[in-house]
């Protein structure tokens, strides 16, 4: 026998219960055919090999089989590595067939026993060699019918993988990917070329948050933490796509129970994701509808809220002057033509002159809003239209203290083409409002030419007021339909909302704008712009002629006014026909002025005087004029308010004074300034001495004492009347607040009571009055009667709700006022008795 020497990376390994030991092979002994019949070689007891892994690691594995031995189990592994040296070399290739023989149990026995001892000896005949080759035979068969198997069931399983409608992932314990599935390709758009051995980091399809879950996750699983997990993630395609995928994932064990591996299924969820967003979107944009619905709707409750409050103001609007109209009217009957009668005549007029003003309001909006309304085209005189509208309100302006007046700009055509109706509706807006909130100052209107063409002129409007302003988050209300920039201000100062809104609609109708500029505390500047045609024919008769101007050019006039106002607007007025105006303020200037020229010698040609200036009368101006000055007084004309009457004697009316009336027209200012400057005579105007409004009181209820809440001074003047002369005791009080305060200290047999006042309204002053009542524990019960134009569907409930009793609706009868007087005061007395 041969003893040979193995090269020295041959080896084989035993396996006991501890693990596999490796074995490193020393030699081999052979026959004289060269067949080993003996191998021994070195145990490394030190070297305990648990995990078969390393085997794919070595070069050219050729066999590694197991097979039953006297000691434990055998494992042989013929490796072929470099060229051996020595005569057991060429031999090399019947290693194989050891293997076969230890396996199929051929082989002798085995020498020596191997747990303890460093060496190990294997025998082999030739009889084990040649059952072995035989078995070897067997076993090539057998195992290409296993390997058969396996490349089918490893088809099948191929062919599972890269069909299945699920990315299929195999991590490795180290997590990196060892299996891509074409799924996997297609979903996340990464070839399976770059994806395997990557880590998901580096796999590059998560970010942020997400890869930081999705690692969580999975090292639950390596951990063993739990045995199969499901969750969800979102993912970037190498285009950047968002992907969304929920994974089924399953730990993989070896025979130990260790997690080595992770099969991951990965469902591409993203268009059910995509069809949920979707959803949501709809569902989001059915709930923004919805609620877009509900705004709409509640904007349309509102809208019909504020028409049935708009309907509402209406009506007491418009029954308040109606109320006027018929009170005073019926008063008119009951009395003969005297200073009375004029009163109640101009009473009756102004309630008119309401009533119609709102009535074309409403008809006004209603036709706008249907688009049918028309201007006309009418040739006018602007300068006429507009101080005709201020002579409207002279008389309001001269109670009220308020300066008024007009500056017109002498470049703009005196005839003009448009619809003068129209303009000095929005003119008669502006200057009623101004004056509404205006208490003391002045309201001036400024008429300006803007441009002008060969046909046509751009005029510009303003209204200015030293009134109570308007806050800046405020003005964009204004110009709107149904609003005003503060509601208590309906109750204080009346008023519908349409009037601006109406001025804005008529003054786009010519072709222009509105605006205002305000500040709150000082006052506010409201304007409109016009386009108007010209006239063929400019000059007329009606306007301040050339020839006027003409006559006035050069001459010196003095003006004596505290107003302001007025100066300015006569200044103004002299001014534009080359004439020089001198103001002062006071009547010892004026003494002074007019002196002072005498003695240069350029006396004044004429002198225009405040009728009421130092709040002296036009006599007593007179009197000091020509006591300070011997009789050399110049040409005078005195400027009253309309409605005060002048007070002169026969001297004075001979020497060549002249009246008139606040606000001056230009027209009547230079044609009575001319008279005075050519000497020419007009007799003094009819004195007519004011006379004040005398009440009738003779009681004949003197025990009926009747108190009257009521804020409309018209409304008031009516009632007091009526009531007393039937005879009754009549208080007057302007608001609520003030009702209960005359009930504490004085004792009313019955209260006529409005409901729409300022600071304290008549529901409320009801309400507080009856809860007095029952505090004080007496038992009285006074008599209150609803007195209102509120007359919409369910107001008369709501008076009786509040605690009235009765209900009377503006305008109301004498009638029956003095019925239900009758009927309550009767019922009250019949109480009293009782």
């Amino acid at each position: 026998m041969v003893i040979g020497r193995t090269p020295p990376n041959w080896g084989f390994c035993l396996r006991h219960e501890s693990g596999l030991r490796r074995v490193t092979l020393l030699g081999c002994a052979e026959n004289e055919s060269g067949i080993p019949t003996q191998v021994w070689g070195d145990v490394h007891e030190d070297q305990v090999i648990e995990d078969l892994g390393w085997a794919p690691r070595l070069r050219k594995p050729l066999l590694a089989l197991c097979g039953a031995g006297v000691v434990g189990l055998l494992l042989l592994m013929a490796l072929a590595g470099g060229e051996g040296k020595g005569r057991g070399s060429e031999s090399l290739d019947f290693w194989p067939i050891i293997g076969i023989a230890l396996v199929s149990g051929c082989a002798g026995y085995l020498l020596g026993i191997p747990s303890k001892r460093s060496t190990l000896n294997l025998k082999i005949s030739e009889e084990n060699i040649r059952q072995a080759n035989l078995a070897l035979e067997e076993e090539i068969s057998h195992r290409e019918k296993v390997n058969e198997q396996l490349r089918h069931a490893n088809q099948v399983l191929t062919s599972h993988v890269e069909n299945s409608p699920l990315a299929v992932v195999h991590w490795d314990s180290d997590m990196r990917v060892k299996l891509w599935s074409s799924r996997a390709e297609k979903i996340f758009g990464l070839s399976a070329g770059k994806a395997l051995g990557k880590t998901p980091e580096e796999l590059g399809i998560l970010d942020g948050r997400e890869l930081e879950f999705f690692e969580s996750r999975m090292n639950r699983l390596y951990r063993d933490t739990e045995p199969r997990g499901t969750f969800f993630s979102k993912h970037l395609t190498s285009e950047g796509t968002e992907v969304s995928c929920r994974w089924y994932n399953s730990a993989l064990r070896d025979e130990e129970g260790k997690v080595y591996s992770i099969l991951s299924l990965g469902l591409d969820e993203t268009q059910r994701h995509q069809a949920q967003r979707r959803l949501l979107e709809y569902a989001q944009e059915i709930e923004e509808t919805n609620t877009a619905l509900d705004v709409a709707l509640e904007e349309a409750n509102c809208a019909t809220q504020a028409k049935s409050e708009f309907l509402a103001s209406m009506s007491h609007e418009i029954r308040t002057p109606m109320n006027g109209i018929i009170g005073m009217a019926g008063l008119l009957l009951e009395t003969e033509l005297t200073p009375e009668q004029r009163d109640f005549a101009r009473t009756i007029t102004s309630c008119g002159e309401g009533l119609l003003t709102i009535i074309n309001d409403i008809l006004d909006f209603s036709k706008i809003e249907a688009g049918r309304l028309d201007l006309e085209a009418i040739e006018f005189d602007l300068r006429e239209t507009v101080e005709d509208t201020l002579d409207l309100l002279a008389k309001q302006s001269y109670e009220n203290n308020i300066g008024l007046g007009c500056l017109i700009d002498p470049a703009i055509p005196g005839r003009l083409v448009g619809d003068f109706t129209r303009i000095r509706q929005i003119l008669l807006n502006y200057l009623n409002n101004a004056l509404k909130f205006t208490a003391n100052g002045h309201v001036k209107v400024r008429v300006q030419l803007e441009s002008e063409t060969e046909d046509s002129v751009r005029i510009r409007t303003e209204v200015e007021d030293t009134g109570i302003g308007i806050p800046e988050d405020k003005i964009g209300l204004l110009f709107q339909s149904f609003s005003q920039v503060d509601a208590s201000t309906t109750r204080k100062y009346g008023g519908t909302g349409l009037g601006l809104a109406i001025c804005k609609d008529l003054a786009g109708l010519m072709d222009g704008a509105v605006g205002v500029e305000s500040v709150e505390g000082e006052g506010s500047v409201f304007w409109f712009t016009m386009k108007l045609a010209k006239a063929q024919v400019e000059d007329s008769p009606e306007s301040p002629t050339v020839d006027e101007n003409r006559l006035l050019e050069g001459k010196r006039v003095l003006l004596g006014f505290a107003d302001n106002l007025l100066s300015e607007v006569l200044g103004h007025q002299i001014q534009n026909a080359n004439s020089d105006a001198r103001e002062v303020s006071d009547l010892e200037t004026v003494l002074s002025e007019i002196s002072k020229s005498i003695e240069e010698r350029a006396p004044y040609d004429a002198v225009v005087l405040d009728s009421r200036l130092d709040g002296l009368r036009p006599a007593s101006i007179l009197h000091a004029l020509y006591d300070g000055l011997n009789s050399e007084v110049p040409p005078l004309i005195f400027v009253a308010p309309r409605g005060v009457e002048f007070e002169v004697g026969q001297k004075e009316s001979s020497n060549g004074v002249r009246f008139l009336r606040k606000p001056i027209r230009e027209k009547d200012f230079k044609e009575t300034l001319g008279l005075l400057l050519n000497k020419q005579s007009e007799t003094a105007p009819p004195r007519e001495d004011p006379t004040e409004f005398s009440a009738r009181a003779s009681s004949l209820h003197p025990n009926h004492r009747i108190l009257v809440a009521e804020d409309n001074p018209v409304n008031q003047k009516i009632a007091s009347r009526i009531l007393e002369k039937r005879g009754y005791l009549v208080e007057l009080v302007s608001n609520g607040e003030e009702a209960v305060q005359a009930l504490e200290a004085m004792r009313y047999d019955l209260v006529l009571m409005d409901c729409q006042m300022p600071i304290m309204d008549g529901y409320e002053a009801t309400q507080t009055i009856r809860l007095k009542e029952m505090e004080s524990g007496t038992g009285n019960h006074i008599p209150i009667l609803a007195m209102t134009a509120n007359a919409m569907k369910g107001d008369r409930e709501k008076c009786l709700a509040a605690g009235m009793d009765g209900y009377l609706s503006k305008p109301v009868k004498p009638e029956q006022l003095y019925a239900a007087l009758n009927d309550y005061l009767a019922a009250n007395s019949v109480k009293a008795t009782a």
